[in-house]
Order: structure tokens, then sequence, then C-alpha cells
């Protein structure tokens, strides 16, 4: 029987108001639209990888597939993915809203109740304040528990939900913070277990394994795989690998993946080409046809020779700049090295940087250096 009255006053703790349901997420027929923002009590996305990977995670198929595919834990596999509900609400701090964003979610684990707090920390470099951060986040979830629930409910066989936190990370830089609450706490050692302490698991995305991404053969392991790259000679190596699994997406999820690489894509090439572009990109995805690399390629050469003549880049190029730009205004240039050198230097004197250079040029950016002083 008491086993019984603990069910009975978990599943009013669930129907409390705070624990709404938000059901504009599972509308996956709709046209791509920011469902972010259809949530009234959702705080505005600033970050394109933030409403990027929100976009997906706040449908429940794809939030159960990152835990299957990503999660290593036993009892991933006892979920009840019917019973797993969005809940309407953030609890994002106000200082924090322009650079991170959260879901919550509830699921049923056989006759137990527990809560996911996924925080997406989408930026470039850890932040050494998240177990802090995540201490509040989880507070004011109880908070909200304990509001919204009658006093008389509340006796030995009464237990508070579970929360999970999980950290979505995708910076370049590896994560070096602490990962247990009580690692940032002084006298940790001394006090033990009288001192309060929580584990957060840890996504980070650039540190999962490119092989292990591609065996996935979903959509969040497409996702991931891509996110990885940083140029483009990387992403049109990974494109070509992507198309036989894409194929094996079913219709939703590849208009969730189209929707995902447009947000994220056209961010790497330059405004006015970024239509052009995703337009070549779309119909190679479309019809899984390798040759669209080749056309790619071609765009960016065109963008190139568009650049010569506006002056950008101009100047006597000694050596030939070959037609295969693969990376930000990267390609090859014929010649000895004493002839890109002299490049080298000519584009320096017009205003680009030296990255930049040595990515066109092909030369050691130390070299370079060396060269002019």
């Amino acid at each position: 029987m008491k086993f019984l009255a603990a069910s009975t006053y978990m599943k009013s703790v669930f129907e409390v108001p705070w624990l709404k349901e938000d059901k504009s997420c599972y509308r996956s027929n709709q046209n791509h639209v920011d469902q972010d923002h259809a949530v009234t009590k959702q705080p505005p996305v600033h970050q394109p990888h933030d409403s990027g990977y929100k976009y997906l995670l706040s449908v429940k198929e794809i939030f159960i597939e990152l835990l299957r595919s990503v999660i290593k834990q036993e009892w991933v596999k006892q979920i009840d993915a019917s019973s797993l509900v969005k809940v309407d609400k953030s609890y994002i701090l106000p200082d924090f809203r322009k650079r991170e964003s959260d879901l919550v979610y509830r699921v049923k684990f056989k006759d137990l109740d527990v809560i996911f707090y996924v925080l997406l920390e989408l930026q470039s470099t850890a932040d050494h304040q998240m177990p802090v951060r995540l201490l509040f986040y989880q507070i004011e979830i109880l908070r909200d528990i304990i509001r919204n629930t009658p006093k008389n409910k509340w006796d030995n066989n009464f237990k508070l939900p579970a929360i999970i936190p999980i950290v979505l990370y995708n910076g370049t830089n590896r994560w070096t913070v602490k990962q247990q609450f009580r690692e940032v706490l002084a006298g940790a050692s001394m006090f033990g277990d009288y001192l309060l302490d929580f584990q957060y698991m840890l996504i980070d995305v650039n540190r999962l394994d490119e092989s292990d991404l591609l065996q996935m053969k979903n959509l969040i392991g497409s996702v991931f795989y891509l996110d990885q790259v940083r140029d483009t000679k990387q992403f049109l190596n990974r494109w070509s690998k992507l198309f036989q699994h894409l194929n094996a997406l079913n219709e939703s999820d590849l208009r969730k993946f189209y929707h995902w690489v447009e947000r994220i894509f056209l961010q790497r090439f330059p405004k006015e080409h970024r239509t052009e572009h995703w337009n070549t990109l779309k119909k190679g995805i479309t019809e899984a046809n390798p040759a669209m690399l080749t056309n790619f390629e071609r765009m960016l050469d065109k963008y190139i020779e568009e650049k010569l003549e506006e002056g950008k880049l101009k100047g006597r190029l000694e050596g030939r700049l070959e037609g295969r730009l693969e990376g930000r205004l990267e390609g090859r240039l014929e010649g000895e090295t004493a002839g890109k050198m002299k490049v080298a230097k000519e584009l320096l004197k017009r205003g680009m940087s030296l990255s930049e250079v040595a990515e066109i040029t092909e030369l050691d950016p130390e070299k370079i250096k060396s060269a002019l002083q």
C-alpha cells in the first residue's frame, strides 16, 4: 500500500500547472518555422546553434534518439518513450539568456517519474560557473513542484522526481569544467557526504567519435557529424559520406535536417551568396547526387573570381589560382615556394589576414612571418 500511495503522490506532482505539456513542438508536418518562439514562456534565442538544436530536440522522438545514441547508461533502455512530455517552461537566468537556452522533459521509468533538464551551452568556450548555474536551475524546478503540491501530500512516502541535468556543448575548446558539484566546494574531502552534491551529464559534440556518429545512421548523428566541421574542405568530405545515411532518414527527419543545415551551414558563406549555395546543396541532398560537390566547388571559384574583379584580391598573383577552392578562399597556387611567398606578401599588403593568406597559398604561417622580417 505504501508503494501505491507514493505512486499516487507522484501522479499529483506531475499534474501541477507548471508542468503543462508543450504540444506545439510535436507538429512534425508544419513548414520550416522557428518553433522556439511558439512557446510563449521561453526566452528568445539569440544564437543560430541554439535555435537549430532547440528546433530539433524539441521533438520528443529526436530527444529520445539523442539519449539512446549518445548516453551510454543502462537505464536509457528503460525509458518509456510514450510517456515523454516536453514541459512548457524555461529556467535560464536573465543574465545568460543571450548565450544559452534550455529544454525540460518529464518521462516515466517504469514506476519512477524523472525530469531531464537539458542546457544548450553552444559557445566557443566552456563556462566554469556551469555547476553553480545548474544547481540554481534544478532548485527552481523543485521550487515549482513544491509550490504546486498540496501540503497534505507530504509524508514519508512522498518523493520528489529525480532531475537529470545534461549539458550539450559544441565549442571547439575542450570542456574543462568540473562535472561534479562537490568539486567546486572548499572542504569537500573533509565534510564528504554532508555536502550537497550532484553530477551532470556532458555531451561534448566535438569530442564524439566520427565513425561512431556515422554508425548511428540517424538524424542526431548526422547533425553532430556535420557540426564538427570547421572548414569547407572538411565539410565537402563529410557531406559526401553522409549521402548514403541521408537516404535512410524518413521524410520528417530529412525536413528537419534541411532546416538545421540551412541555419548553420549558411553562416559559413557571404550573405549575398547564401541562397545560391543553399539551393545547390539542397538539390544535391534531395537527389543524393555526388556531382553536386563539383558544382559547389565551381560556385566557390566563381565567388573568388568576382572578388578579384571587385579589387578585393587584386594584384599580380605569381603562380596561378587553380579551381578547387575548398575552404574560405582556400585553394591551390601553382609555382615554386618563392613564387608563392611573393603572392603571400602581395595579399598581406592588400589587407588580408595571415590565416587567410596561409590558406590560399598553402604556406606555413610561421614561414610567411619569417619572410616578412
